[in-house]
């Protein structure tokens, strides 16, 4: 198993991992809430799916996601992600966490 840290295209990824011919692998991609709105609004509302103490969804401009994918032979299946804000006034270093209740052990 191998672990990743992403950030740019998946296309360019998924090349990278099978002409490495990696059969399982941990991947992590980061956004930002600013330039992938919609993306970043989608993970929030399907945060709110599962959380319900979850409120902001529609305001992602200060935060960065990081989204935890994992890799196999079928390709890319998200695992969750979580959130942070970019500048955090009171030193809070994570915003949101969410595993997928599939992937929760």
């Amino acid at each position: 198993m191998f672990c990743y840290v992403f950030s740019g295209c998946n296309v360019e990824l998924l090349k990278q991992l099978y002409l490495r011919r990696v059969r399982k692998a941990v991947v992590s991609t980061q956004s930002t809430g600013r330039k992938n709105k919609s993306y970043a609004q989608n993970l929030c509302l399907l945060a709110k799916l599962f959380l319900d103490h979850k409120t902001l969804y529609y305001d992602t401009d200060p935060f960065l996601f990081y989204v935890m994918t994992e890799f196999d032979q079928h390709g890319l299946h998200m695992v969750g992600y979580f959130s942070k804000e970019k500048e955090s006034s009171e030193d809070y270093n994570v915003a949101c966490i969410l595993t997928l209740p599939c992937h929760q052990k």
